[in-house]
């Protein structure tokens, strides 16, 4: 084409030469409509990927969230019971009161899975997820879950507390019947979960003993009021969680 250009160039067949200008214009934009008709494809099919994987991801954290949900609701409800117990002399503090202060101080690891999401970042490819205000959504939905699950992770003082004042023998023998259960969900998810009742055979002298202990530890109530208050708050945020998860997972699906 370039030598044929030059040839009707040099004739000075001018007309020859505009339609030879045409055609390797015409060609040049057909190649280059051909590659972004080609990119457009692959960025559907990279999309539509991701979005698959983004709503498997976001079906596994609902899973999560709820269970981590359940897991400080048997918390909460034991410190509950474990606090009348201590604020009432006359209430008898046995095994279910130590069994009850015990499961108060259980904390669970929390993680927030989003795998997928952070390879769509890394790579660049979040437009190709779908318009600006699924992308948000996206991007907003897991800034606030790193958020609200970096606040509550590590001990607490009533952890602490109740774990000093505790004789080691009865943790073990809390421990050894009545340990926090882990369940396999599938596709690598372990949920945790916390029995609400407990057959422990401790020793009734050491009931005894241990049960005075709680109760005349100095800011041990104290301490389990502020861990119910916070058990409570993440039950809350954990329920929000779930729900926005799903919420989230239906646009993504939906699109």
């Amino acid at each position: 084409m370039i030598r044929l250009f030059r040839a009707h160039a040099a004739k000075q067949n001018w007309l020859s030469v505009g339609i030879d200008f045409v055609i390797v214009a015409l060609g040049v934009f057909l190649g280059i409509q051909a590659s972004n008709w080609n990119q457009a494809r692959l960025d559907r099919l990279k999309g539509s990927e991701y979005r698959e994987r983004l709503a498997d991801e976001l079906r596994a954290t609902d899973t999560a969230m709820r269970g981590l949900q359940s897991y400080v609701d048997v918390a909460g409800a034991s410190g509950r019971a474990a606090l009348a117990v201590i604020n009432d002399p006359k209430a008898p503090a046995d095994v279910k009161f130590l069994f009850d202060a015990y499961q108060a101080s259980q904390i669970v690891p929390r993680g927030a899975r989003h795998a997928t999401y952070d390879e769509i970042i890394a790579s660049g490819h979040l437009e190709v997820i779908g318009p600006p205000g699924l992308r948000t959504q996206i991007s907003n939905y897991y800034w606030r879950m790193d958020g609200i699950l970096s606040l509550d992770g590590g001990s607490s003082t009533y952890r602490e507390k109740l774990r000093m004042a505790m004789p080691n023998a009865v943790q073990r023998a809390i421990r050894s019947k009545c340990d926090e259960r882990l369940v396999d969900k599938g596709n690598g998810l372990i949920v945790a979960s916390l029995p609400k009742h407990c057959d422990a055979m401790i020793d009734p002298a050491l009931v005894s003993s241990a049960a005075s202990r709680l109760r005349s530890e100095p800011g041990l109530a104290d301490a389990l009021n502020r861990q119910l208050s916070a058990l409570d708050a993440r039950s809350s945020s954990y329920a929000k969680l779930a729900a926005n998860a799903r919420a989230l997972r239906k646009a993504i699906e939906h699109h």
